[in-house]
């Protein structure tokens, strides 16, 4: 629910990138039309 109420502020915004520390939410904003960036303490 949380993931689904950043994405829809994001694009109410008119947000066209998020970044996020969440793969999944990453993978999820891309599908939904928002470029992304994911911060990673452990990069691979």
């Amino acid at each position: 629910m949380a993931d689904a109420i950043q994405i829809i502020s994001a694009k109410q915004a008119n947000a066209r990138n998020l970044v996020t520390g969440d793969r999944r939410l990453a993978e999820v904003s891309m599908v939904e039309g928002l470029k992304n960036a994911v911060l990673s303490l452990n990069p691979p």
